[in-house]
């Protein structure tokens, strides 16, 4: 567990979603001893044999069971999962259009084993419906009022997210299917959208909120310094976490002075550096301790002196909340509170979420 809660931060996953694969991690374990097998003795298909046959018993549990990808992904990185053996038997039609639409989202897409896992649920539900007693597949019974009633099947039940996500991949197989001319490529077009229930963006902090925030921190460490520096930047400058984790050295400009990101998309974005966060900063880095070469600004303060990621980022601002007595605030919600501020200024809603006009055309949140 504790390999795999190191694991989760290096790969960024957010707190939240790091206790969720923790509890799937604990499920998985539960089953295994319940069934008197150890870990070694266990492959992909057997965990996912456990989802399935607990998804069959407890419908109620299907949301948090595909967690369980993850936690596979890694045990498989870890070498902790013995390799699943090879199947010499001959495929039926509908197997092997299966294993080739997952291995184009694999190779041709670039997807993770969360999305195949999630593709695999799909395929294997949608397929046998066009398939015959044979295990040929007949694609021309597959029209818009067929797609759309499965659809509203397999999203019976589930959020908004994860019914727009199994759209999404229905949509994707068929695009797939039409590619290879199987089917018409107004199908795709005609699948419905299952409704997106937005509450609307989270409320913004008030100002004696963002006081409070920073008054919890303890400037004379340098844990304290660096967080202050992160919360002073999510605050004055309403970049994203991903965005402070991310931040090196060379992105610094002290002539400017500014400093660069790199937002979502690979987007970069040269924003002016007010005087509170340039403070922040140079009182960070002269105490700052890293490992040789390491170029991120926000550093872990234990070894290894490596780079701050962007779940431990959030960590801070967490942390930092719950000390001022402002549970569940977030590094984004800091983000908000600076797209209020611009609303209020009267600023534009595009200047709220790219921040206003900054230096020689560049975005961010004037000095």
């Amino acid at each position: 567990m504790a390999e795999l809660i190191d694991w989760l931060v290096t790969e960024g996953y957010a707190p939240t979603t790091q206790r969720n694969l923790v509890r799937a991690a604990a499920r998985l374990g539960a089953w295994l001893a319940a069934a008197g097998v150890e870990l070694a003795d266990v492959d992909a298909a057997c965990v996912f044999g456990l989802v399935s046959g607990d998804n069959e018993r407890h419908p109620e549990h299907r949301s948090a069971n595909e967690n369980v990808s993850a936690v596979v992904r890694f045990l498989q990185e870890t070498g902790r999962l013995k390799p699943s053996p090879v199947d010499t038997a001959p495929l039926r039609p509908a197997e092997a259009c299966l294993a080739a639409w997952l291995r184009f989202l694999e190779v041709e897409e670039g997807q993770g084993a969360s999305w195949l896992y999630k593709a695999r649920q799909i395929g294997e539900r949608f397929l046998p419906l066009v398939e015959d007693e044979d295990g040929d597949l007949h694609w021309e019974r597959v029209d818009v009022v067929m797609v759309n009633e499965f659809l509203v099947r397999v999203v019976a039940g589930y959020s908004s997210s994860t019914a727009q996500s199994r759209a999404a991949l229905l949509r994707g197989l068929l695009t797939w299917a039409a590619a290879n001319g199987w089917i018409r490529d107004g199908i795709v077009d005609g699948v419905l959208s299952p409704r997106r229930i937005r509450a609307g963006l989270p409320k913004g902090l008030t100002a004696s909120q963002v006081a409070a925030l920073k008054n919890a921190v303890d400037r004379d460490t340098v844990a304290g310094k660096r967080d202050w520096a992160i919360i002073v930047m999510l605050a004055r400058l309403g970049v994203r976490d991903g965005e402070v984790a991310g931040l090196r050295l060379d992105d610094l400009n002290w002539r400017e002075p500014s400093l660069r990101v790199v937002g979502k998309g690979g987007r970069v974005l040269v924003l002016p550096m007010p005087v509170d966060v340039g403070e922040a900063l140079v009182d960070y880095l002269r105490v700052r301790r890293a490992d040789r070469g390491e170029r991120a600004v926000f550093l872990r303060c234990l070894p290894p002196l490596t780079a701050l990621h962007r779940a431990g980022v959030g960590d801070v601002v967490l942390r930092y909340g719950r000390r001022a007595g402002l549970d569940g605030v977030y590094a984004h919600r800091l983000r908000h509170t600076v797209a209020s501020q611009v609303l209020t200024g009267g600023g534009t809603l595009r200047q709220a979420v790219d921040g206003p006009p900054g230096p020689r055309g560049s975005r961010g949140t004037p000095r």
